[in-house]
């Protein structure tokens, strides 16, 4: 029998959640509560929210939500450089009575710039002419975006602390108003791109037109006066407001320059996005109500119907029943069936047949080149969907309507909101022409009449489909005593065909270095900065880029065969970067690594023991870039989690969905509990605060790091003598048997 490293530690684990649930987290179930309140009562007012902000359960919790992010060890103003790395109770207890006295103030957000893809540092030119843009006052958007530049801030610790307190509060009120409408999936819990792709799947059927929004500088200039008056409508704490509204003025620093802060919710901040969905919410609200009641009054007016009969349509029907093709046929069958017939009659019959058919093919010829519906009375419908700053609304109205809308949204907007619709971004869109609409890094078209009109058999059986991806592959199961009969019938595919977006992918893919274009078409080519990676790092770096992508477009896309030209082009910038890396030819790397380009490696693997020695072990792996058929399988993968998601939100009410996901949010009672011990090196109780690490990276690994590697552990209390003894490189060797509460680490 295995004996157990921590005896009865989930025991202790599950007793400690409890206990602090009840104590120290006990506001938590207050903000619960403002959920269920929010959730019942669309007009609920809210006030006295200050003093849950300001409850140590509530910030503790901040601490925990915001301790795994990536900017955690991120430091803000050179006058505060605090990060998680030296959380403490007593920084705790200073936020608390700070809040409760209307006290604490926002520090200037420390500005940074990031290329236009906001992953990597401007270059040394953009920096000179940043520089110099500040020295002479006051920087804009405009110019900003002129250098190809994007700005980031960067809060300090305890000012994350605070928004994310304000954001689990306005969270909880907020979240079920948005699930009551639910058209808006950006920076949702739970919510993400497919969602909103999967709703206009649903929803935006036999739709004519479609208008594309976007928000000029959306985030840049939220106006901060009408974001208070948004926030009063809901909430009447003025501590809270006054909170808030400091956060929003509290400018922003680039190096020596300070800029104050007139517009918009700093890109960066947790808060942010939050603010802005709360802004922009009064747009939506609009639509579902306001201009909901106007396309209403527009059908009552103008005695719309669902489904108005083509005169024209129906009078080739009516002329198409005159023939009696049915009962001449019968005629024939029956005169055929008789045991003396005349030849002459019955060819005189047949040819009468014959015309007949002749006629009705043509009169069905004509009718199938015209709608059954007549569109110019039919019921105007629309369906809107946005996700943060992008929106889309489509329509089957006529487009003299659509541009008069379009018109409304702009001035709507800008009176209300005091936000521009960008005129190049902001466009209206033909469905019927085989355009298409490109949102969230996806295209949506139309269905052609070639994929559209077909015949399918209609009647008494059911069809059993045996993958959820391959969809050809099914079973027709004959249902019994229906009294349906069987026939072909045309049909019309309404629904629009996703797939993703080829101009955007690939223009992203041809900067990133994975593919060239030549003429129109597309080659895979050699990743050159890879090429000085080991091979196993190359395979595996292709598998992340191939899994983010069919994970991202398969959960809506019914032509999995669409994102196999994706998979096609990385595979062979895979093979190139190989080739690239030997010197060799294509032929040549799938004959070494075969088809499927699989390697076999001897990998190290360094073991640190508890009387500080190092075990050093080699096993035999294989890194393969993955096939058609792996691909296959995270799509298989990624429907079925849809499926099930769909599923669940079927059986409960979006709102109430709202409810029980914020009131499900596991305790973060950890941090509370392991600051308010003693450090886990040496015992001390006095100033313990958090050792923090960015991540516990695999393979090898040094320095103090190696013991937080063998605890499994990015966070460990400890004092801060021995704090600074970790980051001093001191207690770079130190075993696991040295130290005085192991269990505390791992608890």
């Amino acid at each position: 029998m295995v004996k157990q490293r921590y005896p009865g530690i989930n025991k202790k684990r599950k007793e400690l959640e409890e206990q602090y649930k009840e104590t120290l987290f006990k506001p938590l179930k207050t903000v619960n509560a403002l959920a269920a309140k929010s959730a019942n009562n669309p007009q609920a007012k809210f006030n006295n929210l200050i003093r849950i902000i300001s409850s140590k359960g509530v910030l503790y919790q901040a601490i925990g939500n915001i301790s795994g992010k990536e900017g955690a060890l991120t430091q803000g103003l050179v006058i505060d450089k605090t990060t998680v790395d030296s959380t403490s109770n007593e920084l705790v207890e200073r936020l608390s009575k700070e809040i409760k006295n209307g006290t604490y103030r926002f520090k200037p957000i420390r500005r940074v710039y990031m290329d236009k893809s906001g992953k990597n540092p401007v270059t040394e030119e953009q920096m000179k002419k940043l520089k110099d843009l500040h020295a002479k006052g006051k920087i804009t958007m405009d110019q900003i975006k002129e250098l190809k530049a994007r700005p980031l801030g960067i809060s300090s610790f305890p000012d994350k602390v605070v928004q994310e307190s304000i954001r689990i509060v306005l969270n909880a009120i907020y979240e079920p108003e948005f699930a009551r409408i639910n058209t808006n999936f950006g920076f949702r819990p739970k919510y993400g791109c497919a969602d909103a792709i999967l709703q206009i799947q649903n929803q935006a059927k036999s739709m004519d037109y479609a208008i594309e929004g976007d928000i000029k500088g959306a985030f840049d200039n939220v106006n901060h006066k009408k974001l208070i008056e948004i926030l009063e409508k809901k909430i009447k704490d003025t501590k809270l407001l006054k909170l808030i509204y400091g956060g929003l003025k509290c400018g922003v620093m680039f190096l020596s320059f300070r800029q104050d802060s007139e517009f918009g919710t700093v890109q960066g901040s947790v808060l942010s996005p939050l603010l802005y969905n709360i802004y922009f919410h009064e747009f939506d609200k609009y639509i579902i109500t306001d201009f909901e009641r106007k396309v209403q009054e527009i059908n009552t007016k103008e005695n719309r119907k669902d489904k108005p009969i083509n005169k024209f349509y129906n009078s080739i029907s009516k002329k198409k029943s005159k023939l009696a093709l049915r009962k001449k046929l019968q005629a024939v069958i029956t005169y055929k069936n008789q045991e003396n017939i005349d030849i002459n009659k019955l060819q005189n019959l047949q040819k009468e047949l014959s015309t007949t058919l002749k006629e009705y093919k043509e009169l069905d010829k004509q009718q199938k080149k015209i709608p059954a519906i007549a569109k110019s009375r039919q019921t105007i419908r629309f369906t809107y969907h946005r996700y943060a700053d992008d929106w889309v609304l489509f329509t089957n109205a006529e487009l003299s309507r659509v541009q008069e809308w379009k018109q409304i949204f702009a001035e709507w907007i800008s009176n209300n909101l005091e936000l521009t619709l960008s005129p190049e971004k902001t466009k209206i869109t033909n469905l019927n022409e085989g355009r298409h609409v490109k949102f969230l890094g996806y295209q949506l078209r139309k269905a052609t009449k070639r994929t559209a009109r077909n015949l399918r058999s209609v009647g008494s059986f059911k069809i059993n489909y045996l993958d959820i991806v391959r969809r050809i592959k099914r079973t027709k199961e004959k249902l019994t005593n229906t009294g349906k009969i069987v026939y072909k019938s045309r049909t019309v595919n309404p629904t629009l065909i996703v797939s993703w977006d080829r101009d955007r992918v690939l223009t992203r893919m041809v900067n990133n270095g994975f593919i060239k274009k030549v003429g129109k078409a597309q080659r895979g080519k050699a990743k050159t900065p890879w090429t000085a990676l080991r091979e196993p790092e190359i395979i595996n770096r292709y598998n992340y880029i191939i899994r983010g992508y069919v994970n991202y477009y398969a959960t809506v896309n019914k032509q999995p065969t669409d994102i196999i030209y994706l998979w096609y082009l990385l595979k062979f910038s895979c093979a190139h970067t190989l080739a690239q890396k030997y010197n060799s030819s294509l032929r040549k790397i799938f004959k070494r690594f075969g088809k499927d380009m699989s390697i076999r490696y001897m990998a190290k693997i360094e073991k640190l023991e508890k009387n500080g020695e190092k075990t050093i072990t080699k096993s035999s792996k294989i890194a393969r870039l993955l096939n058609w058929d792996d691909v296959m399988q995270i799509i298989r993968n990624a429907k079925i989690n849809t499926l099930k998601k769909i599923k669940s939100k079927q059986s409960i009410s979006l709102t109430q969905e709202s409810v029980d996901n914020i009131c499900n949010v596991k305790v973060n009672w950890r941090t509370a509990y392991k600051l308010s011990k003693h450090c886990a090196i040496c015992g001390n109780t006095e100033g313990v605060e958090y050792h923090h690490v960015r991540h516990i990276r695999i393979g090898k690994v040094s320095g103090f790091l190696q013991v937080m590697k063998q605890l499994n552990r990015k966070q460990i209390p400890c004092c801060l003598p021995c704090h600074d003894k970790i980051h001093a490189g001191l207690y770079n060797s130190l075993p696991l048997s040295s130290l005085y509460d192991e269990e505390l680490i791992i608890i």
